[in-house]
């Protein structure tokens, strides 16, 4: 399923198509469920078949944030790919 959602950001807990256009994404702050390791999938697509960007990990008990000041621009879209153990992932995202 692909939600479209056109915000500048987004807590996203489940696998989700944020923007099916042209965007830049500029934070992620992934949050673990206290279970174990938490990882998301960041994809330049509509879907889990989309190029990936990066793979994000955070360790058990801890958040992680990755900022790019410049934005990374994807191409065909911004899909997040939700792994095990993610309690919260922040996306601050604009869509060109």
């Amino acid at each position: 399923m692909c939600e479209e959602i056109e915000a500048s950001w987004a807590n996203v807990t489940y696998d989700l198509c944020l923007v099916r256009k042209p965007v830049k994404l500029f934070q992620v702050i992934l949050t673990d469920d206290g279970v174990g390791v938490a990882d998301v999938t960041i994809r330049d697509g509509h879907n889990d078949g989309g190029k990936v960007v990066s793979i994000v990990r955070t360790l058990q008990n801890a958040t992680l944030q990755i900022n790019a000041e410049e934005g990374i621009t994807l191409n065909q879209g911004l899909f997040i790919d939700v792994g095990s153990n993610v309690g919260s992932c922040l996306v601050r995202y604009r869509a060109l």
